[in-house]
């Protein structure tokens, strides 16, 4: 009667387990594509502008000035050049930075925001840039806000990673085995298997190992 008992429970017990893996697979797979996408976009866009500094310095050669022992131009000077292109800019506001970079102005031009440069040595004009137009605000704006306005975009990038830490828990629990000696099992790739398996393996692996640097990025994110 014990032995009965206790082999009820244990099927009992797998029941319990089967159906929380069915329902962990339901949400991975449909939570996996209502998310992903999103996600993705604001990875990749967070791994551009991560580096923009040292990609623009690479791609827009008038970002480095040669060092100089003289002294920077005064604000003035560069304000009267400004406001004698530009009568109607705000120049109230010059930006030195350190000697081998341009000094700008933040100023609205035709209601755009624009960033004018220029050298800090002798104050001739280097670059004026379209803020709305530049790569690097676009890449910003799609990472934050998904070129959404402003409100629209931050919920929906916030949901998104919400959903895509939920995948990230029902992926752990459809990996974890029902016994201890699957563990390693369910770390490997059976490389000579078929290419669906090997797909499988690969998706499974590797999502166990990334899943806790995921997690915190994730939630870091949102």
């Amino acid at each position: 009667m014990i032995f009965a008992s206790g082999g009820f429970y244990m099927k009992s017990e797998k029941r319990k387990y089967s159906k929380l893996k069915k329902w962990a697979g339901k949400l991975h797979l449909w939570l996996g594509l209502a998310s992903g996408i999103i996600v993705f976009i604001v990875a990749v866009t967070g791994c551009i502008f991560v580096f923009h500094d040292e990609i623009k310095d690479i791609t827009q050669d008038w970002r480095k000035i040669p060092s100089q022992e003289s002294a920077f131009v005064l604000p003035s000077v560069i304000q009267q050049k400004v406001k004698k292109r530009f009568p109607d800019a705000d120049v109230s506001m010059v930006i030195y930075q350190d000697r081998e970079r341009p000094g700008h102005i933040f100023t609205i031009l035709n209601e755009v925001p624009h960033n004018i440069y220029f050298n800090p040595y002798t104050g001739d004009l280097l670059k004026i840039q379209n803020l709305n137009n530049d790569f690097f605000t676009i890449i910003q704006d799609l990472h934050m806000h998904l070129l959404l306005p402003e409100k629209i975009g931050k919920q929906v990038v916030g949901v998104s990673t919400l959903i895509f830490i939920v995948m990230l828990f029902t992926g752990i629990i459809l990996w974890w085995p029902k016994q201890k000696k699957s563990f390693r099992k369910n770390l490997k790739v059976k490389w000579d298997a078929r290419w669906r398996r090997k797909n499988y393996d690969l998706h499974k692996s590797t999502g166990v190992y990334l899943s806790i640097f995921a997690m915190f990025l994730a939630i870091t994110q949102s």
